[in-house]
């Protein structure tokens, strides 16, 4: 699964990895290293008459454009499984209609719950979080779907839900059985192209788990609640980057020191924004 990701850079940053400079609702958009459901994000969509791409800010957990009030809704969606995207009703509908998105974020975060001493909490909780991203600090693409839901006004509600693939096989496996479909810059173009890649077998060409390397780092048990947007980077990090492929499961010797960490990150991680 995907709950929290981190959306720490800024609009500058963000249009060059969207391809483009034009957005919607951007007033809405506060860069953060903890976004949760509920929360405002910046995903891209391309319209599909014009060809027009478009950073648009909208609300992470997608609310069917038929539900009469989401508070009825029995979960939040902020995952769709790809397994069942074309069959769940709340899904199948955005599907169908090509309201695909791509979800621009740095990284994301799991939680390790396994009893490997490697991995788990060296102060003893019972889950370890962890921050992944690209090895090369790049910005991370997801697939996503989006809606739109009408309010009692009549005020339209833009939402939306990253799509999650079974990780077996890959990097991540170690850490979550669940990771979300990571796009590169040439899939993301043909993700937005809902005119040349229509129909079920080109949306499940899509869908399928990110193969490549990954970069973990081990963080703060704070991340198990929502951490003050202005709380500094180095408060955020308790240990260091794994230096080794975790299929290889790291040794203690290539975890650094906190403050080795902190300087490395300085050069290797993009800047967070607090505003």
């Amino acid at each position: 699964m995907c709950g929290r990701y981190r959306n720490g850079s800024d609009a500058e940053t963000i249009e060059a990895a969207a391809g483009t400079t034009q957005w919607r609702d951007r007033e809405n958009f506060r860069a953060g290293y903890n976004a949760s459901p509920t929360t405002n994000n910046p995903v891209v969509t391309k319209d599909a008459a014009s060809g027009t791409k478009t950073i648009h800010v909208m609300r992470w957990g997608l609310i069917p454009s038929w539900a009469k009030d989401p508070k009825t809704l029995p979960t939040l969606m902020f995952n769709a499984r790809g397994e069942t995207v074309h069959d769940k009703p709340a899904f199948r509908g955005p599907v169908k209609a090509g309201k695909r998105c791509v979800v621009i974020t740095d990284g994301f975060y799991e939680w390790y719950r396994g009893k490997d001493s490697k991995y788990a909490s060296p102060t003893g909780e019972t889950s370890q979080p962890y921050h992944v991203s690209l090895p090369d600090g790049s910005l991370m693409k997801m697939a996503g779907l989006y809606d739109v839901w009408k309010n009692a006004e009549g005020n339209q509600v833009f939402t939306y839900t990253i799509i999650t693939i079974a990780s077996r096989g890959t990097k991540l496996s170690w850490l979550h059985d669940r990771m979300p479909v990571i796009l590169n810059d040439e899939s993301q173009e043909q993700w937005l192209d809902v005119e040349a890649f229509a129909g079920k077998s080109a949306v499940d060409q899509f869908v399928k788990p990110y193969m490549k390397e990954l970069e973990f780092i081990r963080m703060t048990s704070n991340l198990h609640g929502p951490l003050p947007e202005s709380a500094s980077r180095g408060q955020e990090i308790l240990s260091a980057f794994l230096r080794t492929p975790p299929s290889k499961k790291p040794k203690r010797e290539h975890l650094e020191s906190p403050e080795e960490d902190k300087q490395n990150l300085a050069k290797t991680s993009p800047s967070i924004m607090d505003s």
